[in-house]
């Protein structure tokens, strides 16, 4: 359904690990060279969970050489991947 631009809503920027961001080793890399290398660059697909107890913990990652994992983005404080080209969605919404 397509709706007509709202004039008078508050835009919003929304920052992070979402589908679609690109992605690089983070501070708690663990994985050997499955990204091919560091410095190497990833596709967010999907945010899972990590663990039954831990929801939205994790990333699904696909690298620029094929290869794919799953990837901690917050469980028990870990990051295994960072944000590696900042991208930027703009929200509209009614206040």
């Amino acid at each position: 359904m397509l709706l007509e631009p709202r004039r008078k809503s508050k835009k919003v920027a929304i920052r992070g690990i979402f589908p679609g961001a690109r992605v690089v080793r983070g501070v708690d890399w663990q994985w050997e060279d499955q990204d091919g290398s560091n410095g190497r660059r990833g596709k967010v697909n999907e945010i899972q969970d990590w663990s039954a107890a831990s929801p939205r913990s994790a990333a699904y990652v696909v690298w620029d050489n094929g290869a794919k994992n799953l990837y901690r983005v917050g469980f028990e404080g870990m990051v295994s991947v960072a944000v590696h080209v900042i991208v930027q969605l703009t929200v509209t919404f009614e206040v």
